[in-house]
């Protein structure tokens, strides 16, 4: 039986996608074909580049919610699946661009200057940020949140303690943030961090237990928005969160708050940022 849910998850899941059918029109019941179709497309470069990086990712998910199903008995929806996969495949080819793609990038952000950018309308956006020093027993969070006319809704700071390597800092300062977000009961948010050690757990499989659990849970926590997107940026992008949450480390701010408008002393920074992005 769960063999049977399995496949039917599969073939929902491909014809949610942009993969495309075999010559046959339909998907055949043998794993080889499928496995040897996909395969074949991809060498021949006959796949969209959209689905030629995608379509590993989707194959990885529909394992890891099998799992689920059968150990944990608890059913994902395909779109969950293939939106997890899409969002994976897509750092996963920013991480392997050519030297050559990353170079005229390089050249491009060196005449123009990357800066915040506005959600979509009807969205929010998160950013988030951590601070971490080997010799504070203390680390900080930060978030702000701001709409797709670029206002701030509101921005919250936080001192944690026990935090033992930037990783578990970042981490701890993103499942604050989420579970924030879902107190206050917004739908459609776009998370943003510059962390690299943060975009690296969430692509690589930890061997450490705890950071594992910290990532499921963020993940678990994620799947209850009606749509989200968790972005890295450049520094450059998340300046106002980083700056706030140096302030935990850099200046000794451990009191906890949560405020309605954006920190007086960075209202310069947040309103050029809202004033030079397009919507």
């Amino acid at each position: 039986m769960k063999v049977l849910k399995t496949s039917v998850t599969f073939f929902s899941i491909l014809a949610l996608s942009s993969v495309p059918m075999p010559p046959s029109g339909s998907w055949s019941r043998s794993v080889f074909l499928n496995m040897y179709h996909l395969i074949s497309f991809t060498k021949k470069n006959r796949l969209a580049p959209e689905a030629g990086y995608v379509f590993p990712w989707i194959l990885w998910h529909i394992w890891k919610a099998r799992n689920c199903f059968c150990f944990e008995y608890t059913r994902i929806n395909p779109t969950v699946i293939l939106d997890k996969a899409m969002m994976e495949a897509e750092i996963w080819r920013d991480l392997h661009t050519r030297s050559q793609e990353r170079l005229s990038s390089s050249v491009t952000r060196n005449i123009i200057s990357p800066v915040w950018v506005k959600p979509l309308q009807g969205w929010v956006k998160c950013n988030i940020a951590s601070s971490w020093v080997a010799s504070s027993n203390n680390s900080g969070g930060a978030s702000i949140v701001r709409n797709d006319v670029g206002s701030v809704v509101f921005h919250s700071r936080r001192s944690f303690s026990r935090s033992d390597t930037p990783l578990m800092a970042s981490l701890s300062s993103l499942l604050w943030s989420v579970e924030a977000m879902a107190s206050l009961r917004l739908d459609k948010i776009m998370f943003e961090t510059s962390s690299d050690v943060l975009k690296d757990a969430f692509i690589r499989r930890s061997s450490i237990p705890q950071v594992e659990r910290m990532v499921s849970a963020i993940l678990q926590r994620l799947d209850t928005f009606q749509d989200w997107r968790l972005n890295h940026v450049v520094n450059e992008e998340n300046k106002v969160a980083t700056l706030v949450a140096t302030s935990v480390t850099a200046d000794s701010r451990f009191q906890s708050y949560v405020a309605t408008c954006g920190p007086s002393w960075l209202q310069d920074l947040l309103a050029r940022e809202a004033a030079r992005t397009l919507p």
